[in-house]
């Protein structure tokens, strides 16, 4: 299974790909207008609550969840979606909790996680500042942890609530962790599970951001003519999109057998931490190569390029970057071999 998908997913991929050309950005200037019309097109395709129970239109595995995200992170869409519709009703999910069980969480709010300023995990209810990614236009509560980590809690999400972060399709909102109200217990298994699942979905969300620029770049490298040719017959330029081609595959296939192995056993934090850390690495390589081969029109307000690579920069922060992971891997790798 790992770097092929069955005839189901397959088919699942090739339907979604007219979504994901509908979420593509077609004006930066008209964000709010983008924004409103990507929320819309996703809560009628049904992916509104792609993290939650199958019965609510979750995701029936990980894998298939790691394929959507992969089709619909191409756009590099304007709508709230990372968040909104996978970690926060995912974490609901692993706390074995409800929407309706909380009205904090009901009457068709919308979820977000908060987490700490640097990003690396859930924020705890310690007074410490939180940073809610993906806040929308409809209300909103924030999903975080009590200062022990064993208790969920719900903040509010100010409907003023400024937006912050270099990533202008995606709004992350500073808040306060010290107002939370107890919605449920989660215990230490609860969040390693919830943890799996949201690696291996930033992980899928980078590897669509990385083939959704190369086929920008490949087709733009395609049309783009110098001197009497065009740029993709001149072979430097075929070996630096070879080389992106090569690294999407790689990622994709480590991203893939995560997605599998956790559906299989769901214990192999050590995978799709390895899924992140190589998504994250390659992301980056991958869309400033881009960048290269589109020369200066690369570079420009008006082209998307850097949107792709600013979400790419803010989900490589996204629960640890690689120096923090390799960390993470090393020390139960290690701890696997002693026992």
């Amino acid at each position: 299974m790992h770097g092929s998908l069955n005839e189901e997913l397959r088919f699942l991929a090739k339907s979604l790909a007219g979504i994901a050309r509908a979420l593509e950005i077609k004006d930066l200037h008209e964000s709010l207008t983008s924004r409103q019309r990507s929320i819309d097109l996703l809560a009628t395709s049904g992916l509104s609550l792609l993290g939650g129970p199958v019965e609510t239109g979750g995701a029936t595995s990980v894998l298939q969840m790691s394929v959507i995200v992969e089709t619909i992170s191409k756009s590099c869409s304007v709508a709230d979606f990372l968040g909104t519709s996978l970690l926060a009703p995912h974490l609901l999910l692993c706390a074995g909790l409800s929407p309706e069980s909380n009205a904090l969480t009901a009457d068709g709010r919308r979820l977000v996680v908060g987490f700490d300023l640097n990003l690396r995990s859930i924020a705890r209810g310690d007074g410490a500042p939180m940073a809610a990614i993906d806040i929308g236009t409809a209300p909103h509560t924030a999903l975080h942890l009590s200062r022990d980590g064993r208790v969920l809690l719900a903040t509010p999400v100010p409907n003023d609530a400024q937006s912050v972060g270099e990533d202008i399709g995606r709004r992350i909102s500073i808040l306060e962790t010290d107002n939370g109200i107890p919605i449920g217990d989660l215990s230490e298994a609860m969040y390693l599970s919830w943890e799996r699942f949201a690696h291996v979905a930033v992980a899928s969300e980078l590897l669509g951001l990385m083939q959704g620029a190369l086929d920008m770049t490949v087709q733009y490298a395609s049309e783009r003519k110098q001197f009497g040719h065009v740029i993709a017959q001149f072979q430097s330029v075929q070996h630096m999109l070879a080389d992106c081609h090569a690294q999407v595959e790689s990622v994709r296939s480590i991203v893939r057998s995560a997605a599998d192995e956790e559906d299989r056993h769901g214990s192999n934090a050590p995978l799709t931490r390895t899924a992140k850390i190589a998504s994250s690495e390659a992301a980056i390589s991958v869309i400033e190569t881009c960048i290269q081969v589109h020369g200066g029109i690369g570079h420009t307000w008006e082209y998307p390029l850097h949107l792709y690579l600013r979400r790419a920069l803010l989900d490589r922060l996204l629960l640890g970057d690689e120096s923090t992971l390799l960390e993470d891997v090393a020390r139960e790798i290690l701890t696997e071999s002693a026992s």
